[in-house]
């Protein structure tokens, strides 16, 4: 595939905002000349090979075997505009490979495109093209309001007094037990 089909492609898919990986280089597909009306028509191959893999709620199998997941549904959705935009039926084939096969799959061009759970990070952007992520998520800690205090000092406080209680329960326990056995 020419460097202007994968931006083309590529803006498809970011304009849909679908977190899967973008088509990589070397495969089927190619822009046709551009008709005199300077409506810009990209050929689409028959089929598109998708890695993926199991990772509830982006990417899983329902009771039928069937693909299913919030990455699913949006690739799905931009299948469905590639048929559009083409005039033909684009057949989905989804091989179940791990995460590390399904990066080394998209850069070795194997398989078209990869629709999972696939967190974008500045090694894999050197490796290969991604859409805007759709999906962030993050790691907190509550600590109740008796606890809180402002900053980091509160945080450990609170994380620490709870370590330091679990410490003195268990040693309690140690004690007891060594005491009557």
């Amino acid at each position: 595939m020419m460097r202007s089909e994968k931006s083309l492609l590529q803006l498809v898919l970011f304009v849909l905002g679908l977190s899967v990986v973008s088509i990589a280089s070397g495969q089927e597909g190619t822009l046709v000349d551009k008709p005199a009306d300077d409506v810009v028509k990209l050929k689409v191959p028959d089929r598109l090979t998708v890695a993926t893999r199991e990772v509830p709620p982006f990417a899983m199998r329902n009771e039928d075997g069937q693909w299913i997941g919030i990455s699913i549904d949006l690739l799905r959705e931009v299948n469905a505009e590639l048929e559009s935009e083409s005039g033909h039926e684009v057949e989905i084939d989804f091989k179940v490979m791990s995460l590390a096969e399904m990066l080394d799959a998209v850069e070795n061009s194997t398989v078209d495109l990869a629709a999972a759970a696939i967190t974008v990070n500045y090694e894999r952007e050197k490796r290969m093209d991604f859409t805007h992520s759709f999906h962030t998520s993050g790691l907190g800690i509550a600590v109740g309001a008796k606890q809180r205090q402002s900053g980091w000092s509160g945080i450990v406080d609170a994380v620490l007094s709870k370590t330091l209680a679990i410490t003195r329960h268990r040693l309690s326990i140690y004690f007891v037990i060594s005491r009557h056995c």
